[in-house]
């Protein structure tokens, strides 16, 4: 999976800089060593948050459970869309998410080996 991203300022309104990654968003699926939890997440910093799920540090997941996998990943320039497809996902079935996850990452290989690499 490739993923480009640009790391130019653009400017909204009164000519202030948006920095890019405020202008980046990752849903992603994480999951434990044994593939029996998922957790489907949005962020604007995907290194930071799978580090905070390999510590346990996410506070929707009860204390102990860590999040070990990035297994699934899709990027978006835009807030809004980044929000409904998380939730579109989310609200999906068990099912469904399994297989959207088999459809790119059939082997459920961890996707975070080079990920800074494909960031920059």
């Amino acid at each position: 999976m490739q993923i480009n991203i640009r790391k130019e300022l653009t400017y909204g309104e009164k000519n202030k800089a948006i920095p890019a990654f405020a202008r980046h968003f990752y849903v992603y699926i994480m999951t434990d060593d044994a593939h029996s939890l998922l957790f489907v997440g949005l962020t604007n910093n995907l290194s930071r948050d799978v580090e905070m799920h390999r510590r346990g540090q996410i506070e929707e997941l009860p204390e102990g459970i860590n999040m070990e996998k990035l297994v699934y990943l899709e990027y978006y320039e835009g807030l809004s869309d980044g929000i409904g497809r998380r939730n579109e996902i989310f609200n999906d079935t068990l099912i469904n998410q399994v297989s959207l996850i088999l459809s790119a990452n059939p082997s459920w290989e961890d996707l975070t080996p080079g990920l800074d690499q494909t960031m920059q």
